[in-house]
């Protein structure tokens, strides 16, 4: 599995919704339980500010590599270890500056054997 090794920016954000079976009863009773073995899998709006024109082909080339399909391993600045991605979306936007774009990327955790 290849491993993604830019690292993002400051404004990148964590996403979590664990999914959870409910059955609901008459009368407000409700019960509830995690869905799956792997019920909170984490979404991550990534950043990328500022990057050189080269630095940005090579982000943008390696998501299109993987098509949003195979999945990649990814070491968040501020988590206990990597996880396994794949990149659902991205987007490119020239800054005011020459030779400099940002990039957006939506990862998507996955749970792979």
């Amino acid at each position: 599995m290849e491993q993604f090794t830019w690292a993002e920016s400051g404004s990148t954000a964590l996403s979590e919704e664990p999914r959870v079976r409910r059955v609901v009863f008459g009368e407000g009773y409700e019960e509830r339980a995690p869905d799956g073995l792997n019920p909170i899998a984490q979404e991550w709006d990534v950043a990328f500010t500022d990057v050189a024109v080269a630095g940005g082909d090579a982000i943008v080339a390696f998501f299109r590599a993987h098509k949003a399909v195979t999945a990649f391993s990814w070491w968040p600045k501020w988590a206990a270890g990597p996880i396994t991605v794949v990149c659902t979306r991205w987007s490119r936007t020239l800054t005011g500056v020459w030779d400099e774009s940002d990039i957006r990327a939506h990862f998507k955790q996955v749970f792979e054997p």
